[in-house]
């Protein structure tokens, strides 16, 4: 095989003339720069910079220069005579008060890429930027709940999206139940979401992949930052280690315990009977250093963790509840050059999640009882690949992937009575492997770009294996320099599954591809439209996703409360679903007024042969209309006004249509409800306003300061968070006997974010 490739990059090498390889970085903190166009003149050749601010370009001799631009920074010249320039710098963009311009980038078909500046004045639940939040505010990538995290993107579920921060997988991207995602803004640099090609790289999920890069670290000077907001707050400390090598510690702690401290001293000064508490942190860590001949060494750390504590007691008897979850991620990442056109990446990671909860019972302060039920995961990734830059015509990746799991779908501890042999049953491990295997190439055949991939899946589960292949396709077919068409195919296999209560906290669960539960799979079919008209953009685009072995988990069962009954016997297996949708997409990318509208018209199905008669039903986050808009106007570099609107169709709700008598000799006349499918219903059309000023105090000393206020539903729309039914029973009295005669059921729905105010205060010191 290896002589196979290198035959392929000498052969097609020779038709290249000019090749220029090259970091950009900025010039004061020394960063890595990424997304950074480079163009050709007078060819107008484009390609970006990789996520380690790395580009190489093969260009005939006509070329007199590259022209590179990236958002917030001055473009750069690359005349003919640096084409030699190993390192090359960019200076931020420094704007006049009544010239100042707000400029995005240039999204691929397909694709989302944001850097986490560009969100962090869009209003959020709390005034806590929310980077996956602010994902929803594009085409194709709608919310769950109200306030949860979650992303449902073209008619996938949470479980379905790859999260990746750093090269490492994060299992749960909750903070405070779903409130808030994991990430912390301040640590992060870029974010891309992929939802109709994922590059050969990628695989794994169903719907989407997320990567997120955390920041590299100042090599200038030694900056603090600390942000202090409604429910938590931020530092940030970050500079030069030596002249090759940088820092950034990022950590990020609610204080709701704080809030709670005077009921607290008053349980332990015997004045209330009961307390609760919650505390969540998250703590981002990056190390990197320029070793020789352009070589780099990188170090992430992440581990965020949420901890819901409450006691109550009765006399001398005390009863401690406690649940939460943690993730932990480290990445060890190796980036070197094997010569000007092959770029190599050699990448370790490590990723860790747990969840579960504790009952502990104290009499007399000791301890009478205890009982601790945890679900874990933990995965080692070995990753190796090449980026062979041929020519301006064709450019490779190829590599191999190596990922041990081990799962735990629950682990108990008790000092209660067991049988043995259940314990045993209940707290088994599976060891899994997965091998990985692909290849991509970007071809140029003028005027069309082909991005063709393949990707092979080894999964083995003990005794049970399971192999695919992945093809994917992409072909662009620029009409001129301002729109350009695409079609684009993409097959893809999910091994690993989530068994969750929609909560996102105790109940979900990891599990394994198995003898019953086969690996989901999916084909996209995808079609896109985009067109830059002076400083506006618009794009359309049309997908149609089937679905295959799709599993349905009765999230009532509570498997982790629920031992006997193994998880298997919950699960409803071999679904089948569709998911067919328009998304529309109007940005103005500079000036003053900047901002996007979003349209996605969709349509979401789901089918198994045990549930709704073998009929087909709406799943169960199934929006038909979801609307969003982001405003922002800055008329200088003191303030900016941001505006957020989302409109949606209500989700799908099971109801009864009826309610009837039924009699037990035991129970008497008890009621029993009719409901003729699922989902056949909807909660009311959800609608919100978001409103958020931000003023900025630039001093020339030491300190930058900002100060933000802002509205979350500053319309007080009562947008139902959750719904209960009721049952009223209806009696008849005759003389003394009074019968029961019927029911009234009454369908009630609870909205618990009202117009809510917030504020976040945050200074740099330099």
């Amino acid at each position: 095989m290896n002589k196979i490739l290198l035959l392929i990059i000498f052969s097609v090498s020779a038709f290249a003339q000019n090749t220029i390889s090259a970091i950009v970085k900025d010039k004061n903190s020394k960063e890595l720069l990424v997304n950074v166009i480079i163009k050709t003149i007078p060819e107008s050749q484009v390609i970006v910079t990789n996520k380690y601010g790395q580009f190489t370009i093969s260009t005939p001799k006509s070329t007199l220069a590259l022209v590179l631009s990236c958002v917030g920074y001055q473009s750069y010249k690359l005349d003919s005579s640096e084409f030699k320039l190993k390192e090359i710098y960019l200076e931020t963009l420094v704007t006049q008060l009544k010239e100042i311009e707000v400029k995005s980038q240039k999204n691929e078909m397909g694709m989302i890429n944001i850097n986490s500046e560009s969100i962090r004045a869009i209003p959020m639940l709390m005034g806590e930027p929310d980077l996956l939040k602010a994902l929803t505010t594009f085409p194709g990538v709608l919310n769950g709940r109200e306030g949860s995290s979650g992303l449902f993107v073209r008619g996938g579920t949470p479980d379905q999206n790859q999260i990746v921060l750093d090269e490492a997988i994060i299992y749960n991207t909750n903070h405070l139940f779903g409130l808030v995602s994991t990430f912390n803004p301040d640590a992060i640099n870029n974010i891309k979401l992929y939802k109709s090609y994922f590059p050969a790289e990628y695989g794994g999920r169903l719907s989407s992949v997320v990567d997120l890069s955390m920041r590299e670290g100042t090599q200038e000077k030694f900056k603090l930052k600390y942000s202090v907001g409604l429910i938590n707050s931020r530092v940030i400390a970050e500079g030069p280690i030596n002249s090759k090598s940088s820092f950034l510690i990022a950590a990020r702690s609610s204080y709701l315990g704080i809030l709670a401290l005077p009921f607290y001293l008053q349980y332990k000064n015997d004045k209330r009977n009961n307390i609760s508490n919650y505390w969540m942190y998250d703590i981002n860590a990056k190390y990197n250093i320029k070793l020789k001949n352009n070589q780099q060494l990188f170090l992430s750390f992440f581990s965020g963790k949420d901890i819901f504590l409450s006691k109550s007691k009765n006399e001398d008897v005390e009863v401690k509840n406690t649940f939460g979850w943690t993730n932990q991620t480290a990445t060890l990442r190796y980036i070197t050059r094997l010569g000007p056109k092959v770029f190599s990446k050699s990448i370790l990671t490590y990723s860790n999640y747990n969840s579960g909860f504790s009952l502990k019972e104290s009499e007399l302060k000791l301890t009478t009882s205890d009982f601790k039920a945890n679900s874990k995961l933990h995965d080692i990734t070995i990753k190796q690949s090449l980026d062979i830059y041929c020519n301006d015509k064709l450019s490779i990746n190829i590599g191999f992937e190596l990922v041990k799991y081990l799962f735990q779908p629950s682990a108990i501890n008790t000092s209660y009575s067991f049988n043995m042999d259940l314990l045993n049953t209940i707290n088994r491990k599976f060891n899994a492997q997965e091998v990985v295997q692909f290849t991509e190439a970007k071809i140029l055949s003028k005027p069309f770009v082909f991005n063709i991939g393949l990707r092979n899946v080894i999964f083995r589960n003990g005794m049970n294996q399971y192999f695919s292949s992945q093809p994917r396709l992409k072909i662009a077919y620029p009409i001129n320099d301002n729109s350009e068409l695409y079609l684009g195919y993409l097959s893809g296999s999910q091994n690993i599954h989530l068994l969750s209560n929609n909560s996102g906290i105790s109940n979900d669960v990891w599990i394994p591809s198995s003898q019953k539960i086969k690996p989901e799979q999916v084909k996209q079919f995808s079609v896109g439209f985009q067109k830059e008209i002076n400083s506006y953009s618009l794009t359309i685009e049309g997908f149609y996703k089937k679905y295959s072995n799709l599993i349905e988990y009765n999230s009532r069962s509570g498997f982790l409360t629920n031992y006997t009954n193994p998880y298997e016997n919950n699960v409803e297996t071999g679904g089948i679903g569709k998911s067919t949708g328009l998304e529309f997409m109007l940005k103005k990318n500079e000036g003053k007024l900047s901002g996007w509208f979003s349209l996605t018209l969709m349509k979401n199905k789901r089918k198994f042969d045990n549930l709704n008669n073998g009929d087909w039903y709406n799943a169960n986050f199934d929006k038909p209309v979801y609307i969003s808009s982001n405003i922002a106007y800055k008329p200088s570099n003191k303030y900016e006004i941001n505006l957020l609107l989302s409109v949606s169709s209500g989700v799908p709700i099971n109801f009864p249509e009826s309610i009837y008598r039924s009699y037990n000799q035991a129970l008497g006349i008890t009621a029993k409800y009719y409901s003729p499918g699922k989902n056949k219903y909807r909660l009311p059309t959800y609608h919100r306003v978001d409103l958020s000023y931000t003023k900025h105090f630039i001093a020339k000393g030491k300190s930058d300061k900002s100060i933000t206020f802002g509205i979350y539903n500053a319309l007080f729309t009562k947008n139902i968070f959750y719904t209960d039914y009721k049952v009223k029973n209806i009696y008849e009295q005759n003389g003394s006997i009074i019968k029961t005669t019927g029911f009234e059921g009454s369908l009630i729905g609870y909205s618990i974010f009202p117009f809510l105010p917030y504020f976040n205060f945050s200074k740099t010191l330099r």
